[in-house]
């Protein structure tokens, strides 16, 4: 017969049935571990937050804004692309953080006005403030210095996270090309320069170059329709330990004595560094000329120049940066007096700044507290006036 007896039909029906089932049971349980493991990855990561070595930062420990203010930095981390320059801050608007549609930050300007001088800073995240409220950041910080000492200026915060000189360059030339015109602009930093040489050992690198080239590099990945599993928690978190694993597989790494099995040719590296930096500055100059500007430059102070009194805090940071990113001191002097080495004029060195103070004031090798960078802002108005590099022409002058 071809009909199946209907005992026969109730058991393949049962049968697909508990399949079914348990299939769904499958299904769920899968499911409630995605979400479980979602949401611990967004415990970890909140509370990697709290334990910021910055946030933790022992001049953060009686400032009544700290908890909001280190909450308003991650909030605002978010970066967007932009043509040329990579990427830049996407805008937020928050109590001690302001950037706009340009991606640029608040500078707190107290007597900016039409006919007053315009300083354009440009840098890493030293010079955007990182740890810093809009007014404790060093071009808020010069330009109430400058107002008080020399008249008004409008001074505008061009920094960004991550940015080399390079990008801060060719940021420089689209506003002048968009018809915007200054009267000085400033480079600050340095450090990046160095830190990109230092992770991929080429001319003119970024930061985040992995990241960035896998946007291209990984096509077939996009169109799989699975590029939206990197935004999740679980892979962010997941990037964050492999991150720390990585750190410290480093600092266990074999040695002899206290250098690395593996030794790379500082001396050509700086030079890597020298070239991209003096490339940069050249081009900045003839640029200055045909605009019609002025420009200075000014090197960051480090935890490893200068001769400051370390705080016992600051003594440790630089010893455990030495052992997890070793090579790092010797591309930074090496590369620093290359620069200097050169006798270059509108080049300053902020190296010996925190001399004779033994306050904490480092978070990390570069970036510093708020009153570190008030001592720099002062520097930089200091050695302008006294280099004569000010007066700057009126912009009501401008043809």
């Amino acid at each position: 017969m071809l009909d199946s007896s209907p005992r026969e039909s109730v058991g393949a029906f049962g049968s697909s049935s508990r399949a079914i089932a348990q299939i769904s049971i499958f299904i769920a349980i899968l499911a409630s571990l995605a979400v479980l493991t979602e949401g611990l990855s967004w415990l970890y990561l909140s509370l990697a937050k709290s334990v910021d070595p910055m946030a933790r930062h022992s001049f953060f420990t009686n400032q009544p804004w700290a908890v909001d203010y280190w909450e308003e930095v991650y909030s605002s981390a978010t970066k967007e692309y932009h043509p040329y320059v990579v990427w830049r801050r996407a805008p937020f608007h928050g109590r001690y953080i302001q950037i706009d549609g340009e991606g640029r930050r608040r500078t707190l300007n107290p007597s900016c006005n039409e006919h007053a001088p315009k300083i354009w800073m440009f840098g890493p995240s030293t010079l955007w403030g990182t740890g810093a409220r809009d007014s404790d950041a060093i071009p808020s910080i010069v330009s109430s210095e400058y107002a008080r000492s020399m008249g008004p200026v409008c001074v505008l915060n061009l920094g960004q996270e991550g940015w080399s000189t390079t990008q801060g360059i060719i940021e420089v030339e689209l506003m002048l090309k968009r018809g915007e015109h200054p009267d000085l602009v400033i480079v600050y930093g340095g450090s990046n320069d160095v830190g990109t040489v230092f992770q991929y050992g080429a001319l003119d690198s970024h930061l985040e170059l992995p990241q960035v080239r896998s946007v291209f590099m990984d096509g077939k990945a996009l169109q799989t329709g699975f590029a939206y599993l990197r935004k999740t928690n679980t892979y962010r978190a997941a990037s964050a330990i492999m991150e720390i694993l990585d750190s410290v597989g480093k600092q266990n790494a074999p040695r002899i004595g206290s250098k690395p099995l593996v030794q790379k040719n500082w001396d050509g590296l700086a030079k890597t560094v020298y070239s991209t930096y003096e490339g940069n500055w050249r081009l900045l100059r003839a640029l200055s000329k045909e605009y019609d500007f002025k420009i200075a430059g000014f090197w960051s102070p480090s935890i490893w120049t200068g001769n400051k009194p370390l705080a016992p805090a600051e003594r440790l940071l630089r010893e455990m940066q030495r052992e997890s990113t070793p090579g790092i001191v010797e591309l930074y002097t090496k590369s620093y007096d290359l620069v200097f080495g050169a006798g270059r004029p509108n080049l300053f060195s902020l190296a010996d700044v925190f001399d004779g103070i033994g306050d904490d004031l480092y978070f990390d090798h570069f970036h510093v507290a708020p009153p570190a960078n008030r001592l720099i802002g002062v520097a930089i108005v200091e050695k302008l006036r006294k280099s004569g590099i000010v007066p700057l022409r009126q912009r009501a002058d401008l043809p």
